[in-house]
């Protein structure tokens, strides 16, 4: 018995290394979150973490940071993307494999961020999918729900939900709802071309603006 779980063990590990280079560190005025290598130099991160009037420093594998200028954000979606200079491109990793299909209740999945240590990961389960599209609370759609059971430290939003395979299944979010969502890799790929379109999201609001006005003198 002890074997298997040590085989497990050494083969979870190395999924985390393998993973490791797209992770990045983003401090960009908010808290500090995690980012996702997500291809042709873009990081999707979590926009609860980005002040646009801010600077930003993505902090890659190596302990260096990297140049990057903020494409735009998905508050809706507690989404933000970033594109990292081509002098810098080296130092990220590549865009993680994605999961050819949603994980079944009961897979065991893993959440990776980078904190000021390094990186960082948990071991979870899947403890409910619904194929069935959901609206966040202001009023994005994300394509299927993935309820995870599993601890996801703040620093580790904007970071990836991984199966047992090493594949992507999407990006973790502490904004969205209490104890965290994960945003399938499809949604992320349509904000990304929503603001590579439209710049930045800015959701409407609803709501009752009250003024006193002071009373002529003669009433």
């Amino acid at each position: 018995m002890s074997i298997i779980i040590n085989d497990i063990s050494e083969a979870l590990a190395s999924l985390v290394e393998q993973a490791s280079a797209s992770i990045v560190r983003v401090e960009a005025g908010g808290p500090p979150v995690s980012g996702t290598s997500w291809g042709n130099g873009v990081v999707v991160t979590a926009s609860h973490g980005v002040d646009p009037d801010s600077p930003a420093t993505l902090t890659v594998a190596d302990g260096s940071s990297v140049s990057a200028q903020l494409i735009g954000r998905d508050p809706r979606l507690d989404l933000a993307f970033f594109q990292v200079g081509e002098e810098d491109l080296a130092k990220l990793g590549a865009r993680l494999n994605i999961a050819e299909s949603l994980p079944r209740t009961g897979h065991l999945v893993l959440t990776l961020g980078r904190g000021p240590r390094g990186l960082r990961s948990s071991l979870g389960m899947i403890g409910a999918v619904h194929a069935t599209p959901w609206r966040t609370r202001g009023g994005a759609e994300v394509s299927a729900e993935i309820d995870v059971d599993a601890t996801l430290h703040p620093s580790a939003a904007g970071g990836p939900l991984l199966d047992t395979n090493g594949k992507l299944l999407g990006i973790n979010t502490t904004g969205l709802r209490p104890g965290g969502a994960t945003l399938p890799a499809d949604t992320v790929d349509a904000a990304l071309e929503t603001v590579q379109g439209q710049g930045s999201i800015r959701p409407g609001l609803l709501g009752v603006r009250v003024r006193t006005t002071p009373l002529p003198p003669d009433l």
